[in-house]
């Protein structure tokens, strides 16, 4: 119902570039997921669910399910648009363990759902940095780094994408910039 109401909004009022927003987008289904970038819809997923509850939804849905939930690789290969957050502070407010657990996508038991679902340090990276400044339309003045926009930054103690995904989690946050 939520497709049908932005593809009605679209319909009414179409715009170029809308950029209408699903939070908490976990488990699409492929037609969704196409329909979803047909509409430019933005999808917003908190990957540090995985580890939060990871074990208990392994547990109660099908495996064909769960290991469905917050599909970011069919995102990117069907051209959705999404952007990862951490969901604080429910859940982790930490930048590692969000990047982490969306490569991994391990959940606190030890078990992974989802490994086919998996990205690379890169494209976490860019969801959470300069796709997510654009899905609020404020790329022009965040999101990267570059002159004229504002250096809001963190620079980790480590080389994040050097850094075995395993040991992503062990960086600390060595600085903090905002509006610098």
């Amino acid at each position: 119902r939520g497709l049908d109401a932005y593809d009605a909004a679209m319909l009414a009022v179409p715009r170029p570039d809308p950029r209408h927003r699903i939070e908490h987008c976990g488990g699409p289904r492929p037609d969704q997921l196409d329909r979803m970038a047909r509409l430019g819809i933005v999808a917003v997923g908190q990957p540090r669910y995985f580890w939060d509850a990871g074990d208990d939804w392994l547990a109660a849905f099908d495996p064909a399910r769960a290991h469905r939930l917050q599909p970011y690789r069919e995102m990117v290969d069907r051209g959705v648009r999404f952007v990862i957050s951490t969901d604080a502070p429910v859940a982790s407010y930490r930048p590692v363990d969000t990047i982490a657990t969306a490569v991994l996508r391990r959940t606190v038991g030890g078990a992974t759902i989802g490994p086919d679902q998996a990205l690379t340090v890169g494209e976490v990276v860019r969801a959470y940095t300069i796709d997510a400044a654009r899905s609020f339309s404020a790329e022009e003045d965040r999101g990267s780094l570059e002159p004229g926009k504002l250096a809001d930054l963190v620079v980790f103690d480590g080389d994040l994408f050097g850094t075995p995904p395993e040991r992503i989690v062990d960086l600390d946050v060595a600085l903090t910039m905002v509006g610098g």
